[in-house]
């Protein structure tokens, strides 16, 4: 029996009947293709010279619907950031009916993050009511990245619909990490330039390369994100895994004072003290920088949770507070403002 989606996309060929039906022809140049996960539909984006084609159907049947938009009008989004990351956004329309197609990467399925999983999403709408979201399989998706932003550059359109400009050329060959001379901040960013280096590699699987860049921006002082990137790879995949070379980078994430890595940092390194993971196993660094990813890293209400459930599960949590409270009555005001600064620059060896 067909789906419910498959019905209704299969009625919009009959309400809308302007738009015209014919898959993507030979002259045509593909930027995505993708089959939706479950079922035998596939969703297509092609380019003519003037032209963004999207449709929708079975691989080896007349497509169900397609939708063409002039490269000059196409409502095209840019977006860009760490970890889950929506490269391009594509909206078709019909009448009131949406069809945006985000295409990026994240996570995925991989429990070690030993690269980003790239994915498609269609989700349709009418007016402000979401009638369909679909995925697509990941191992289905051909993707030509910023071959639509170049088709609309080759129109002479340079920006996307949020006024961004588009990028001047497509993903390039990486250097070498060696030949880059020193990484750069990037204007309004947070980022760096080798942070956005090691962000394409780690989208095409080049683990290694990845690590280099983000090791390299470490190094000279980007310590956020990269040098959490580094930890967690060198921690958590088996591939790349230097306990030594984690715990350092999470002791710089932990003691520095960004607040969107900083408290993860702390629980990562207070971890790895805890469970002796790499470390030595010490309690009392345990306890130090367990605290700090649940209390005391930042003055804001920015924490690590699992880093408290750590912290709160620690068999002597209670009597190391006491501890050390009696360490610090008893230190000089100087000192005692080095240790208890949420940016104290070590944590305490023993008490």
């Amino acid at each position: 029996m067909p789906s419910v989606v498959h019905l209704f996309l299969t009625s919009l060929a009959i309400l809308f009947p302007s738009v015209a039906f014919a898959r993507c022809a030979d002259a045509t140049t593909p930027a995505l293709t993708c089959q939706i996960a479950g079922k035998q539909q596939r969703v297509n984006l092609c380019l003519t010279q003037d032209s963004a084609i999207y449709s929708y159907g079975m691989a080896d049947a007349p497509p169900e619907l397609t939708l063409t938009a002039k490269l000059t009008d196409l409502d095209y989004r840019r977006r860009d950031g760490a970890g889950s990351t929506i490269d391009e956004v594509v909206t078709f329309r019909s009448g009131d009916h949406a069809f945006q197609i985000d295409m990026g990467f994240d996570g995925g399925d991989d429990p070690y993050l030993s690269s980003l999983a790239e994915y498609t999403r269609l989700t349709v709408t009418r007016g402000d009511t979401q009638l369909a979201a679909l995925e697509c399989a990941p191992p289905t998706i051909e993707r030509a990245y910023d071959r639509i932003a170049g088709a609309m550059r080759d129109v002479g359109r340079d920006k996307d619909s949020n006024v961004q400009t588009l990028p001047e050329e497509g993903w390039q060959p990486l250097p070498p990490v060696s030949n880059i001379p020193e990484c750069e901040r990037v204007p309004n960013s947070n980022a760096d330039t080798c942070w956005d280096w090691g962000s394409i590699a780690e989208r095409h699987g080049q683990t290694a390369d990845a690590i280099a860049f983000y090791d390299k921006a470490c190094d000279e002082g980007f310590i956020s994100p990269n040098c959490y990137y580094v930890g967690k790879f060198r921690l958590l995949n088996p591939q790349f895994r230097d306990y030594g070379k984690a715990a350092d980078r999470f002791r710089l994430v932990c003691e520095d004072d960004d607040i969107g890595t900083g408290p993860y940092g702390c629980k990562y390194i207070g971890w790895m003290h805890h469970t002796g993971t790499g470390q030595m196993k010490d309690p009392q660094l345990a306890w130090y920088y367990l605290n700090r990813a649940c209390f005391t890293h930042n003055d804001g209400q920015f924490i690590d949770a699992e880093g408290c459930h750590f912290l709160a599960n620690m068999p002597s949590s209670h009597q190391m507070a006491q501890r050390w409270a009696i360490k610090l009555r008893n230190m000089s005001p100087l000192c005692r403002w080095r240790w208890a600064a949420p940016t104290a620059p070590k944590p305490f060896a023993a008490i």
